[in-house]
């Protein structure tokens, strides 16, 4: 992704917000987007551009695993990470941290 390459925050926000602009059914931009809200301690942003992603290509199982670490690294919210588990049980009807945990063996 950009911030890895670049390590330069604010241009990666500003070329994800540019191709979000460009094409606004482009889910990895706003995930990409969310990624960097979430390194610069803007939780709320990064949850709302994480759930927008989901919105626009709900089967990316990478997204829920991001929104549910955001809940619980960036947030601390138990009730939001609950909820996060709860959406990826009925919309995948697995386990997101059971998923997760394989997910990180790979």
């Amino acid at each position: 992704t950009l911030h890895n390459d670049y390590a330069d925050f604010p241009a990666a926000v500003k070329y994800y917000k540019y191709a979000t602009v460009v094409d606004p059914t482009f889910s990895k931009g706003y995930i990409g987007k969310a990624n960097i809200e979430t390194k610069t301690g803007q939780c709320k942003e990064s949850d709302a551009d994480a759930r927008h992603a989901i919105s626009l290509f709900p089967i990316d199982k990478t997204y829920y695993f991001f929104r549910y670490i955001n809940a619980t690294d960036c947030f601390g919210d138990q009730k939001l990470i609950e909820s996060v588990a709860r959406e990826y049980k009925r919309i995948f009807n697995q386990n997101i941290l059971d998923d997760l945990k394989k997910e990180i063996k790979k």
